[in-house]
């Protein structure tokens, strides 16, 4: 009987050792150790996470261990985490202030400390930073070209939410694209669409502050979905889906050719000069404020004056017209609504904006001029005209504009160009010179 004890009490001892024991496979006992606290002051990037590290029990202090807290993306489970090192630990208590979190986000983290080769963790906890709305807003666009748009947008700084350091991480800008759906963030609320004119929103001066954004690099004849955005720390909240097509290339209009060159102005310009069948042609002649060609090039004929250069009918002192009005524009005139001449503004734009390269068309030497988006023009240079006679033709492109001179009411404006120089010139009105006219779509 006695022998029958001995070995019941042997086999529960046995039992009550094997349930003891840990194999080397078993993670660490958390325990008491580590133990996750609560979150506070949860903001859009910041959160305060608390812990409590019992080391005392491993028969430690604080400074001989590494405490903190590690912190992940809920969604990502700790497959990458983030840590943070308590500093200053009180006792068995530590706070731990996480920066730089991602808004609208929820996170997972837990506290742990290192000790003696071994990590023990407390229990997982979760918190959710606060969310933000947009700010910014656009509607309208304006100096639409091939590949470019300019879109006017209104921020309200007044309705940020969050700390300042919060604040200092706002941006706004407009997001474009050629799909509706690429407008929409991804699952980590970043834009993964076309984004221009990125503005700080710390850096603007009032409540309510207006900028432009820039939308550049288009492709012609194209839908775009385009919003006013506003991102806090990489995430984005869009606002109200707005759409415009860019301008095609070239096109026609009353039968006639434009080509977009992408010029700022957003202006087109004629393929051909007035009158003329192809772009090597000269076209007529006109003198300044006059609608048709003529024979012979001189004061005595010129219609808008009485017979000199002193006497000017129109577009004089007197009368302050400086900018040729639709009847006396030959473009309008004979090509119908939407063309006229083009102004000095658009000549100097011509020259500064595109690349000029002298070469010979078709036998006709002149000008390739090509824009910002890469279309391009031919001006052919096919001289002037005074008295009856042809001057600098196969050497000079003479084109007029639509405005009068500054200082000399006798002269108005053109472009000339030759192989040596070229320049928004002045001169008198009565010459014969082509006309390169410019379309302007609605």
């Amino acid at each position: 009987m006695e022998m029958r004890r001995i070995a019941f009490g042997t086999i529960i001892m046995a039992c009550l050792l094997m349930v003891g024991c840990k194999s080397d496979d078993e993670p660490e006992s958390t325990g008491s150790i580590a133990v996750t606290g609560n979150a506070s002051n949860v903001s859009l990037t910041e959160a305060t996470v608390y812990g409590n590290a019992s080391v005392a029990r491993l028969g430690l202090v604080a400074s001989q261990c590494v405490i903190g807290v590690e912190y992940d993306v809920a969604s990502d489970d700790f497959s990458s985490p983030a840590t943070y090192v308590a500093q200053g630990v009180s006792g068995s208590l530590f706070t731990c202030n996480l920066s730089n979190l991602l808004p609208n986000t929820t996170y997972q983290y837990r506290a742990y400390v290192e000790a003696q080769g071994m990590v023990y963790y407390g229990e997982k906890e979760s918190f959710t930073t606060q969310s933000f709305g947009n700010i910014a807003s656009c509607e309208s666009f304006s100096n639409l070209t091939t590949r470019t748009a300019d879109v006017a947008v209104s921020v309200n700084t007044s309705l940020m939410t969050g700390t300042e350091a919060d604040k200092k991480l706002y941006f706004c800008g407009v997001a474009f694209s050629e799909s509706e759906a690429g407008l929409y963030p991804n699952e980590e609320g970043r834009l993964v669409c076309r984004v221009d004119t990125v503005f700080a929103a710390k850096d603007m001066p009032y409540d309510s502050y207006t900028f432009t954004a820039h939308m550049d690099a288009l492709s012609a004849g194209t839908l775009y979905y385009y919003c006013a955005y506003t991102s806090c720390n990489g995430v984005a909240v869009p606002g109200s889906i707005h759409t415009l097509n860019t301008r095609e290339g070239a096109g026609r209009a009353n039968g006639y050719g434009w080509m977009d060159l992408g010029l700022s102005s957003g202006v087109c310009w004629a393929t051909s000069n007035l009158g003329a069948a192809s772009p090597e042609e000269a076209g007529g002649y006109y003198a300044w404020g006059e609608t048709k060609p003529k024979e012979t090039y001189t004061w005595e004929n010129y219609k808008l004056c009485n017979g000199t250069l002193s006497e000017m009918v129109r577009y004089n002192e007197s009368d302050g017209l400086t900018v040729l009005s639709a009847e006396d524009d030959a473009a309008t005139v004979n090509m119908g609504t939407g063309w006229r001449m083009p102004s000095n503004q658009e000549i100097v734009e011509l020259l500064t904006e595109c690349r000029w390269t002298w070469t010979t068309e078709k036998s006709v030497p002149g000008y390739r001029v090509t824009g910002p988006n890469k279309n391009s023009i031919f001006l052919p240079s096919v001289g002037y005209r005074d008295g009856s006679e042809l001057l600098r033709g196969g050497s000079s492109v003479f084109c007029w504009s639509r405005n009068l001179s500054n200082t000399f009411s006798a002269k108005a404006f053109y472009v000339g160009a030759s192989q040596s120089d070229k320049g928004c010139e002045e001169d008198f009105r009565y010459y014969g010179q082509s006309i390169r006219p410019v379309y302007v779509p609605d």
